[in-house]
C-alpha cells in the first residue's frame, strides 16, 4: 500500500503541460448559443493552462453534429476539423473569419492655427494637417475540414477579414483673423489657412483559408473561402479656412488652404482553395482515417464502443431500436480500428442474439436462485462503499478536506481490481486453451465418423437425390440435414448455434449461395424469428428438418428420408453412425463458436488489464497539489467511476442470472427476464464527458445532475425483490417419485445393436395435482441385462432432450424450449429402489421437467469394463424424483 507521504513526494514535481490540439468527441454535438459560450470558456481555460496554443487545430468529432436553427459555429485563430456521420447546419454555418476587420488607420491631426501680427513678418499661416494612418491588414481565415457522410444546410466560411480603413488626413489649420487698429492707420492682415493632410492607405484584406469537404451526400452546402475585402482609402484632409477680419473688414479674407490627397485603397486578400469531394462509403472511411492519426481513430472508436455498449445495455422491449443503433456504433468502431477487441466482442454478441454480458436472452442455467442471490448480498457492501467514496469526492470536489485519505482508499481498490482483472485474463487464456483442445477433439471425432461412413455403400451416397425441389447427392443432403438437425435438436434456444449451422448446412446443400447472413430477425432477442430471406433459404429443407428431428428422437437417424428416395434402406450400422455424425457435427460447430468467443474474451480481458494498470498509475502519480487541481481531480474521479462500474457489472451479470433462475424454476408468467435492463450503474457517455470537461476548468455545476442520474440508474436492479415471490413459491413445493418404463422393441433393439436409444416420457398416469414438475434425481435400470459379478452398475450418459412439457397449476400445458443437457448417471440391472433416490447433492437436471425425450448412450468402453450383456434386455426404467407444486400439500424445507 502506498502511503500518503509517498504520494505527496511523487506529486511534488509538477509535470509540464504540452500544448496539444483540442479534441472534442461526443455521440451528439448540439451547436447552440450556450455551447458556443462554453466553447469559448474551454478555449480560454486551455490557453491559460498551456494545454492549447493559437494555431493548433480544434477537432469536433461525433456521430451527429446538429446546429440550432441559424446558429453559426464561429471560431477564429484555430483550424477546425469536423467529422460526423451526419452534419446538419439547420441553416447555420461554420465560420473562421476573424470577427473584426484590420485595424483602421488613425485620423491625421489638425494643422496648427495661423497667427496674425501687426508686424507682418511675424505672421504665420495655418499649419498643414497631418497625414492619416494606414489601415491594418485583415486577419486570415482559418482552414475548415468537414468530413461527413451526410451534410445538410450548412454554410462554411473561411474568408479573410476586411483590411482596415485608411485614416482620414488631418484638416489644415485655420488662418488667423486680421484687424484695423482703432488708433492708427496700421493694418494686421489675416493669415492663410493650412493645407489638408494626406489620407491613409487602406489595409490589405486577410487571406481566405482552405476549405475541404468530403461527403457521400450533400444538400444546401455553401462554401466561401474568399479573401477579405480591401480596406477603403482614407479621405483627404480638408484645407484650413483663411482668416477673416475682426471688425469692419478692410478687405477680402485670406485664402483657404488646399485640401490634401486621399489615400489609396488596400488590396483584397487572396482567396483560399475549396475542395468538395463526393465519396463512396469505403472511400469516405479511408479519407477519414487519413485525416485522423491512429491515436485519434482509436479514441473515436473507443468512444463509439462506449456509446454502443450503453445502447446495447439499454435495450428493452420498449426500446428495440437500441440494438440496431448499438450495431451501428460497433460497426463504425471497427471501420476505424479493424481489430478493436471490445467492438468485435460486443458485435458478436449482437449477431448471435446474446445479451451484453455474452449469454443468451433465454439463457439456460441451473436455476439455483439462492446461489445467485448470495453473490449480490455478499458483494453489496463493497459496491456501496466504493460508490459512497466516489460520491463524496465529486460532491466535495472544491472542498478543502484531506483528499489524500480518499486516494489511499481508492488506490487499494484499484490494486484489488487490477489483481481481479489479471485473474480474469489468466482464466480467459485457460478457457481459450480448453476451447481449442475441445474443438480439435470434436473435429477428430467427426472426421473419424466420416471415414467410417464413407466405407459403407459409398456408391449409394453419391446417388442423385431430389430434396425439396433441388437436386443434389444423397451424401450432400444427409450432411446438410444432419447439420441443421443438430441445431434443431441440440441447439434449443441457442440462436448462435442455429445461425452458424444454418449457413453451413444450407451451403452444403447448394441452396445458400448469395453470401448473405440475415436469416434470423433478432430485433426482439426474446422472440427470434426467421426473416423472409431466412424462410426462403430454409423453405426447401423445412420438412426435412422436422422429419430429421423426429427420426433422431426415435434413434432412426435419416432412415425414412433416405428410404423414400433410394431403393434400399440404410443398414443398422450406417443409421447409428449417421446419428453420431449429427452429434459430432453439432459439437464441432459449437466448439468452433466457443473458440471464437474465448479468443474475444482474452482480447477484452487484455484491454481491461491495460485500463486498470493505467488507472492505478494515474492514482499513484498525480501531479503536485492535485487536491486543488480540477483537471487531476476529474481524472481521478473518472478512474474511481470505472472501478465502481466494474463492480456494478458483476451485479448486472448475477442479477440477470438471478432473474432467469426465477423464471425457469417458477415458470413465471409473465417472465421477468424480458424486462431486465443491463445499464445498471451506467449513464450516457455524453453526460459524463460534458460533466468532467466542465469540471476540469473548475465548473462543478454539472456534478450533482450526473450523480442524480447515477443514483437513478443504480435503483434499476430489481431482482433482489424477487426473494419474497420465490420464497412464497418454494413453500408450495412437495416431492414425489415416479418410474417411466419402456418396452418398445425399437428402443430395445437400438440399445442392443448400438448402445444408443431415445424414448419419450409423458404425463400419463401422474396425479393431476402434480404441476410445475422439477427434476431432483434420475437413475436408470436396464432390466434383463447382466454385468460381471463385481459390477452392480454401469456409467451411462443420459441426455435430457431440452424441449419439455410441463403443467401449470391451472392444468394448462406449457412447452419449454431449452438446449439439451447430458449427465453421467448410474444404470443398474435390477429394478430401481426409490429410497435410494434421495440424494439432493446430485441434482443432474436441476429444475427441468421430466416430460421430455430422454436419450441413453452406453459407450463401448463402459460396457466392456462392466461386462454388460444386453442380449436379455426386456425393459428400460427411468426413475425420477421430482418436486411439484401442490399448495394443499405439506411445505418442504429449503
Amino acid at each position: 500500500m502506498t502511503s500518503a507521504k509517498t504520494i505527496e513526494a511523487q506529486g511534488s514535481i509538477p509535470r509540464p503541460r504540452i500544448p496539444l490540439p483540442m479534441i472534442y468527441i461526443r455521440d451528439r454535438i448540439q451547436i447552440t448559443k450556450e455551447f458556443l459560450s462554453e466553447l469559448q470558456l474551454e478555449i480560454k481555460h486551455r490557453l491559460d493552462s498551456n494545454m492549447l496554443e493559437v494555431g493548433k487545430p480544434l477537432y469536433f468529432i461525433a456521430r451527429e453534429i446538429v446546429h440550432d436553427s441559424n446558429v453559426t459555429l464561429a471560431v477564429s485563430g484555430f483550424p477546425l476539423i469536423l467529422i460526423a456521420d451526419v452534419y446538419d447546419g439547420k441553416g447555420g454555418g461554420i465560420k473562421t473569419t476573424p470577427a473584426q476587420p484590420g485595424t483602421a488607420g488613425v485620423t491625421g491631426k489638425v494643422g496648427t492655427p495661423g497667427r496674425a501680427n501687426w508686424d507682418a513678418t511675424k505672421s504665420t499661416p495655418g499649419g498643414p494637417g497631418q497625414p492619416g494612418g494606414n489601415g491594418g491588414a485583415g486577419g486570415a481565415g482559418s482552414p475548415i475540414t468537414l468530413l461527413a457522410q451526410e451534410v445538410r444546410n450548412v454554410h462554411l466560411t473561411s474568408a479573410g477579414a476586411a483590411g482596415g480603413a485608411g485614416g482620414a488626413g488631418g484638416a489644415g489649420g485655420r488662418g488667423d483673423d486680421g484687424a484695423e487698429s482703432p488708433k492708427s492707420d496700421a493694418v494686421m492682415d489675416p493669415t492663410k489657412g493650412g493645407n489638408g493632410g494626406l489620407g491613409g492607405n487602406g489595409g490589405t484584406g486577410g487571406a481566405g483559408a482552405a476549405i475541404v469537404v468530403k461527403f457521400m451526400t450533400a444538400t444546401g452546402l455553401g462554401l466561401d473561402a474568399g479573401g477579405g475585402p480591401a480596406g477603403v482609402a482614407g479621405a483627404a484632409g480638408s484645407g484650413g479656412s483663411g482668416g477673416g477680419w475682426i471688425s469692419k473688414p478692410g478687405g477680402p479674407p485670406a485664402a483657404n488652404g488646399k485640401p490634401g490627397t486621399p489615400g489609396k485603397p488596400g488590396q483584397a486578400g487572396k482567396a483560399g482553395t475549396i475542395t468538395s469531394t463526393k465519396l463512396t462509403v469505403d472511400n469516405w472511411w479511408a479519407q477519414l482515417k487519413s485525416t485522423l492519426d491512429s491515436d485519434r481513430c482509436f479514441r473515436w472508436a473507443d468512444y463509439r464502443v462506449r456509446v454502443g455498449d450503453h445502447l446495447f445495455r439499454s435495450y428493452s422491449p420498449l426500446a428495440k431500436n437500441n440494438r440496431v443503433y448499438a450495431r451501428r456504433e460497433f460497426a463504425s468502431a471497427l471501420r476505424l480500428v479493424p481489430d478493436h477487441a471490445r467492438a468485435t466482442q460486443l458485435l458478436s454478441f449482437l449477431d448471435s442474439g446474446l445479451t451484453p454480458i455474452g449469454v443468451g436472452y433465454q439463457h439456460d442455467l441451473r436455476p439455483d436462485f439462492s446461489y445467485y442471490e448470495d453473490f449480490i448480498t455478499d458483494y453489496a457492501g463493497e459496491r456501496d462503499h466504493l460508490f459512497d467514496v466516489t460520491l463524496a469526492l465529486l460532491l466535495h470536489i472544491k472542498g478543502t478536506g484531506n483528499k489524500k485519505d480518499v486516494l489511499e482508499t481508492q488506490i487499494g481498490h484499484a490494486e484489488g481490481m487490477l489483481l481481479s482483472v489479471q485473474a480474469d485474463l489468466q482464466l480467459a487464456q485457460h478457457e481459450a486453451e480448453q476451447a481449442q483442445a475441445q474443438y480439435e477433439f470434436a473435429t477428430k471425432q467427426l472426421a473419424a465418423i466420416g471415414e467410417k461412413i464413407k466405407q459403407i455403400k459409398a456408391d449409394r451416397r453419391a446417388a442423385a437425390m431430389d430434396l425439396g425441389g433441388f437436386w443434389t447427392t444423397v451424401g450432400a443432403a444427409i450432411g446438410a440435414i444432419a447439420a441443421i438437425a443438430a441445431a434443431a435438436y441440440s441447439g434449443g434456444t441457442s440462436i448462435a448455434a442455429y445461425m452458424a449451422l444454418l449457413g453451413i448446412a444450407a451451403r452444403e446443400a447448394s441452396v445458400y449461395q448469395d453470401g448473405t447472413t440475415d436469416v434470423v430477425d433478432l430485433s426482439n432477442p426474446f422472440d427470434p424469428k426467421l426473416t423472409q430471406h431466412g424462410k426462403a433459404v430454409t423453405g426447401a429443407l423445412s420438412d426435412a428438418i422436422k422429419k430429421t428431428k423426429d427420426f433422431i428422437d426415435k434413434a432412426k437417424a435419416l432412415e425414412e428420408l433416405a428410404a423414400a428416395k433410394v431403393d434400399d434402406e440404410f443398414d443398422t450400422a450406417e443409421r447409428q453412425l449417421l446419428a453420431q455424425q449429427i452429434e459430432a457435427a453439432f459439437q464441432v460447430n459449437m466448439r468452433g463458436l466457443d473458440v471464437e468467443q474465448a479468443a474475444l474474451a482474452v482480447r477484452s480481458a487484455e484491454q481491461k488489464v491495460n485500463t486498470y494498470q493505467a488507472d492505478l498509475h494515474l492514482l499513484k502519480n498525480l501531479g503536485g497539489a492535485w487536491e486543488q487541481d480540477m483537471r487531476e481531480l476529474g481524472r481521478a474521479a473518472r478512474g474511481l467511476l470505472r472501478q465502481f462500474q466494474a463492480y456494478v457489472d458483476f451485479f448486472t451479470e448475477y442479477g440477470f442470472r438471478l432473474t432467469r433462475a426465477y423464471d425457469l424454476y417458477t415458470l413465471a408468467a409473465p417472465p421477468q427476464a424480458p424486462s431486465f435492463r443491463f445499464d445498471y450503474g451506467h449513464v450516457a457517455p455524453d453526460l459524463e464527458e460534458n460533466t468532467f470537461a466542465a469540471l476540469e476548468r473548475g465548473d462543478d455545476g454539472r456534478v450533482t445532475p450526473l450523480l442524480k442520474d447515477y443514483l437513478a440508474s443504480l435503483a434499476q436492479l430489481q431482482p433482489v425483490l424477487l426473494r419474497v415471490a420465490y420464497d412464497s413459491y418454494w413453500s408450495t413445493l412437495s416431492e414425489a417419485d415416479w418410474i417411466w418404463t419402456s418396452t418398445d422393441p425399437t428402443v430395445l433393439a437400438s440399445l442392443k445393436s448400438s448402445g444408443t436409444a431415445s424414448f419419450p416420457v409423458s404425463l400419463a398416469g401422474l396425479p393431476d395435482d402434480h404441476t410445475e414438475l422439477k427434476i431432483v434425481r434420475v437413475e436408470l435400470a436396464l432390466i434383463g441385462a447382466t454385468t460381471k459379478a463385481n459390477h452392480t452398475w454401469v456409467p451411462i450418459t443420459l441426455q435430457h432432450g431440452g424441449d419439455a412439457t410441463n403443467r401449470r397449476q391451472d392444468k394448462t400445458l406449457v412447452h419449454v424450449t431449452a438446449p439439451s443437457r447430458a449427465n453421467s448417471v448410474s444404470a443398474t440391472t435390477a429394478p430401481t429402489d426409490l429410497d435410494q433416490l434421495d440424494n439432493p447433492d446430485k441434482q443432474q437436471f436441476w429444475g427441468r421437467s421430466p416430460i421430455t425425450t430422454w436419450r441413453i448412450d452406453i459407450t463401448q468402453q463402459a460396457a466392456a469394463n462392466a461386462g454388460l450383456d444386453l442380449s436379455g434386455l426386456s425393459q428400460v426404467d427411468i426413475a425420477i424424483r421430482y418436486k411439484y407444486r401442490n399448495p394443499t400439500a405439506a411445505k418442504i424445507k429449503k
